[in-house]
């Protein structure tokens, strides 16, 4: 079959097929990823797994463009006792498999375009702060969604207006746990950043 269905409709089946370590193996990873090229020999298949929900499309979208790979949803893999998963091949995701990942090629988030709300589960998740500060998931007072190097977040020493179109500041995310990772990132504006940029 070359059309699976949605995430839902694949999880029903494999409910009522309740398969077993005895099926086809590459029929079984593709209808668990919803996708031909998953049945592949060369394929791999991964779970993510201590990650913030919110990211599945992203880190589909980079496994997809650098490798062989695929995501299995969350809800699926939850229809797979252990011994299935181990027979399909599924491998878990952890934050370090996808800090190393991300650290392959930072610029595969941008062109995956993350929604704000993607951009701020990338800041709750336990990925570390330097590789945080280099990713595109900041959105930045010239508009742009980038990297928070050279960015600073404004704080209770005002920024004047003469130095404001030399400077770029981050906007605040909504949720207070995000707002409080962009603290730990991102320099707080100061005197001493105001006389660096004065001076450069």
């Amino acid at each position: 079959a070359w059309r699976f269905g949605t995430t839902e409709a694949r999880r029903r089946l494999l409910e009522r097929l309740r398969p077993t370590d005895n099926d086809d193996r590459a029929a079984l990873r593709r209808l668990c990823v919803g996708e031909h090229g998953a049945g592949d020999v060369g394929a791999t298949l991964y779970l993510l797994e201590g990650v913030p929900k919110g990211l599945e499309r992203v880190v589909e979208a980079i496994l997809h463009s650098t490798a062989n790979a695929y995501l299995v949803p969350i809800e699926i893999a939850d229809e797979l006792p252990p011994r299935l998963r181990q027979h399909i091949g599924i491998k878990a995701l952890d934050t370090p498999g996808l800090e190393a990942l991300l650290e392959q090629d930072t610029s595969a988030i941008a062109s995956a375009q993350p929604t704000p709300t993607e951009c701020e589960a990338f800041l709750l998740t336990q990925l570390s702060d330097q590789l945080l500060r280099r990713l595109p998931i900041h959105a930045r007072s010239d508009g742009k969604i980038g990297s928070a190097e050279g960015v600073y977040r404004e704080a209770s020493w005002p920024i004047p207006e003469a130095l404001r179109p030399h400077v770029h500041t981050i906007w605040p995310c909504n949720s207070k746990q995000a707002r409080q990772r962009q603290e730990q990132l991102i320099e707080a504006w100061s005197p001493q950043s105001q006389i660096r940029i004065a001076l450069a």
